[in-house]
């Protein structure tokens, strides 16, 4: 993207988005928001495509989006944002404005310092114990965007946080793996040679023992392109099961995952 500074040069900005189409549509995932009083953090996945009806042409594209939000007088509003273009498929002259993301090959001299660096831009950095005050069903939902964006933007240092010391998984298409250690370091084999991931998805079930501190839950991958039936029920391309454990109030971490590929709608998703 670009950088702009004021309300107005914002606006105008997402105006330009909309210039040349005749059809603009955006859907968000991987939902987190954290903070305090009057001072917040958040990050989405955001997925969607522009289209023109007289050339019979469409851009389909997957974002990355964090900012900031602050409170005043009772409101809270947006104080910065950094928008990240992962991928893009189709028309590009739809959105020549935009500054396209790195090709398959991946970084090469000349390329632009990409919009958002993890370990210095990861909502989870600013307020790392902004959530005992909310219900234990979203912290345990915002431990799966945690992990999404860690794995997503290569931060191993953010992804060994999502893990217990003896979590296990099976982690497709690696196969089984049991300790921390070995997960994350055959996560960071594993992420090298991809120029970009991103893992849409959506927290389907969540049950949780507060007394033991224990919990599980089903997330469905989205594919963008395919990620509703023809009557607009979602549709997932895989699931989840993912068991965690309370570290402490307000954080949780998996002690179990496995991935699972196979398609299914919301009205027959795979049950805790």
């Amino acid at each position: 993207m670009s950088a702009h500074e004021g309300e107005r040069k914002i606006v105008r900005a997402f105006q330009q988005d909309r210039a040349k189409a005749d059809g603009f549509s955006v859907k968000a995932t991987n939902h987190y928001v954290g903070g305090g009083e009057t001072d917040a953090t958040f990050s989405f996945y955001a997925y969607g495509h522009i289209s023109k009806a007289t050339k019979s042409a469409t851009l389909g594209f997957g974002m990355t989006v964090t900012g900031s939000l602050k409170k005043t007088a009772g409101t809270w509003r947006l104080d910065s944002v950094l928008i990240a273009l992962n991928w893009v498929t189709g028309d590009y002259s739809l959105a020549t404005h935009w500054q396209l993301p790195p090709g398959d090959d991946g970084w090469r001299i000349g390329d632009p310092a990409p919009t958002i660096v993890s370990e210095l831009n990861a909502p989870w950095l600013a307020f790392p114990s902004s959530t005992p005050s909310v219900p234990s069903e979203e912290c345990i939902a915002e431990t799966y965007a945690r992990y999404s964006w860690a794995l997503d933007q290569a931060d191993m240092q953010l992804l060994a946080h999502c893990f217990a010391n003896d979590a296990a998984g099976d982690f497709q298409p690696m196969g089984l793996i049991e300790g921390r250690h070995a997960i994350i370091g055959s996560f960071k084999e594993f992420r090298r040679p991809w120029p970009w991931m991103q893992h849409f998805a959506d927290v389907l079930e969540i049950k949780s023992d507060e007394e033991k501190g224990v919990a599980e839950m089903i997330v469905g991958r989205v594919i963008p392109g395919n990620s509703h039936t023809q009557d607009g029920t979602p549709l997932y391309g895989a699931h989840y099961r993912m068991r965690l454990r309370r570290k402490h109030e307000g954080f949780w971490q998996l002690t179990w995952s496995e991935y699972r590929p196979g398609w299914f709608n919301a009205n027959e998703a795979p049950r805790v």
